[in-house]
């Protein structure tokens, strides 16, 4: 059945990255998307991340730094420093930067979609950088606009990369979406320590605790972020102290253990069920899901999914390449009525990337 009050109840991507053209009619609550090695499955995910946070030039840079799509190394404005830039026009299809160079992401049918384009550097939009920021060589700039809001995010060279990094003096984009985004390894503890501050006394406790009971076959009673100093040293900054936060889960016998020491399945459903909290009315955004979670209890991982998505307001969209992952979210779909769980298979056609969809009934 459908799930009302989606952000996206569908999606159409253009011409970003890898992905010239892919349009999925219809989303779920929870989407779980199948499909062979490379075929754009986190291609997918790294959109709807841009999507959600409106395309800010953090969350670009952060979807390129991921992909190692460095530029290099160069100069900040005030030659203070060196900064490792981003390849900007790996944003694009086929790194191709025009004139009619054209990101699209956003539902099928309405205006809120964001885009994303490429144009020349002109006199009038010199205002918006440093006086020092330029050489004499073509550069073009990066706009984004969403809900007739937008603005100059970044600009890069077309030339050899030049001895001075492109500083942006802002742009007006609207608020973003909670958006937390799991990849296909183990998050660090600062960042489970960051999530688990919005979820420490409060009810959805119990539901991360129920989480990790199903990881280690036994009842958790209490789960805490214990901190300990210690001190790291950075070639460039020199010594420095910071606290390290690191989980640790009772049982009910009263013993206390480390929560990495239960393996990499405990810290993932862990990790799955305190983003959830941590991104009510947004997206959280899942890859590879099957890592770290045994076939046996995939039915009963899909199913915290699906009821907590559900009650927190969040839209999953998921990726996997286990047949097994798959089976036990289409047992775990059939049994929720009140929640729509859909899986997407991407599949080239014609040299075109196409949505399969499955209904409920090829669910069952």
């Amino acid at each position: 059945m459908p799930d009302g009050g989606l952000i996206l109840p569908d999606l159409a991507i253009r011409g970003f990255r890898g992905l010239r053209a892919l349009t999925i009619p219809r989303l779920g609550r929870v989407t779980l998307v199948a499909g062979r090695n490379g075929i754009g499955k986190t291609t997918v995910l790294d959109a709807i991340r841009v999507f959600a946070s409106r395309g800010r030039r953090s969350t670009l840079r952060s979807v390129l730094n991921d992909l190692d799509e460095i530029a290099a190394a160069a100069d900040s404005h005030d030659g203070a420093r060196r900064v490792v830039e981003v390849d900007w026009s790996a944003l694009f299809y086929n790194r191709r930067v025009s004139d009619d160079s054209r990101i699209s992401i956003g539902p099928v049918k309405g205006g809120s979609a964001l885009t994303i384009r490429t144009s020349a550097l002109a006199g009038r939009d010199l205002e918006l950088f440093g006086p020092d920021s330029f050489l004499e060589e073509p550069v073009r700039l990066v706009e984004v606009e969403v809900a007739g809001r937008g603005g100059v995010v970044a600009a890069f060279p077309q030339g050899p990369w030049p001895p001075k990094i492109f500083q942006r003096r802002g742009s007006e984009l609207p608020k973003g979406y909670k958006c937390e985004s799991i990849g296909p390894g183990v998050l660090t503890n600062s960042e489970l320590a960051r999530m688990w501050d919005n979820v420490a006394l409060t009810s959805y406790e119990s539901h991360v605790a129920e989480a990790l009971s199903l990881a280690s076959g036994r009842s958790v009673s209490g789960i805490a972020m214990v901190g300990n100093r210690s001190t790291d040293l950075r070639l460039t900054d020199g010594p420095f102290v910071r606290d390290r936060l690191r989980p640790f889960l009772k049982f009910d016998h009263d013993e206390r253990v480390p929560l990495r020491s239960l393996g990499n399945g405990a810290l993932r459903l862990f990790s799955v069920a305190v983003a959830l909290a941590n991104c009510t009315d947004g997206f959280l955004l899942i890859d590879e899901a099957e890592n770290g979670i045994h076939h046996a209890i995939q039915r009963d991982f899909w199913r915290m999914v699906l009821r907590l998505a559900h009650s927190r307001n969040v839209q999953v969209v998921a990726t996997t390449h286990s047949f097994d992952c798959i089976s036990g979210f289409a047992a775990a779909a059939t049994e929720l009525a009140e929640v729509e769980g859909r899986p997407v298979r991407l599949s080239l056609r014609d040299e075109n990337l196409i949505a399969v969809e499955y209904s409920e009934q090829d669910l069952a």
